[in-house]
């Protein structure tokens, strides 16, 4: 296996635990607490996650058995790249600045199940799965179009590279949650 895809594996691993040691044993209170009327609770971090990861896996797990078939826009040479940077540059978990989700990937606006961490682990072992089916394959070249919009294009490679990079965005802003003053211990 290539080092690039077993690292892909590994860093979902290892945020995949780190939401289950950090927020597994929180209360149903502690889960949806939220700091402000317009902030995420940990929870709804967590159900974005859940949402967000569900919506790709489709896709990913039709190119992996070849049963994706080209679109239109896949076909431009320019368009992946393009949107793969775009798109690997807002979910950056070194870019702290605020972005709206797109309404298809919005967590649950009620309180948040105690099972939404559980879902969370069952979805990364999924995304893993189908990491370790692409080994051989030219995750670079294989180009899925975007659940949120159909000229919105990428590679294989930039979708496993936006899972990693999004879900360590969303914990690290679940654990600030936590890390506010006002947080019910």
């Amino acid at each position: 296996m290539p080092n690039e895809l077993k690292s892909y594996i590994s860093k979902v691993e290892a945020i995949s635990k780190g939401i289950q040691q950090a927020f597994g044993q929180l209360s149903f209170e502690q889960l949806n607490w939220k700091p402000d009327a317009k902030s995420w609770s940990v929870g709804q971090c967590i159900d974005h996650l859940n949402v967000t990861n569900q919506a790709e896996i489709p896709a990913m797990e039709a190119a992996i058995r070849g049963e994706h078939t080209t679109k239109f826009f896949e076909k431009l040479p320019w368009l992946p790249g393009f949107f793969g940077r775009f798109v690997l540059k807002s979910v950056d978990p070194e870019n702290v600045k605020k972005n709206k989700a797109p309404g298809v990937f919005e967590p649950t606006q009620s309180d948040v199940g105690e099972d939404v961490i559980d879902r969370y682990a069952k979805t990364s072992a999924q995304i893993i799965e189908i990491m370790k089916g692409s080994e051989g394959m030219e995750i670079d070249k294989m180009i899925i179009t975007s659940p949120v919009a159909k000229a919105v294009t990428y590679s294989l490679k930039d979708t496993f590279r936006m899972v990693v990079f999004h879900d360590r965005r969303h914990f690290n802003q679940a654990k600030r949650v936590m890390d506010s003053a006002r947080y019910p211990q």
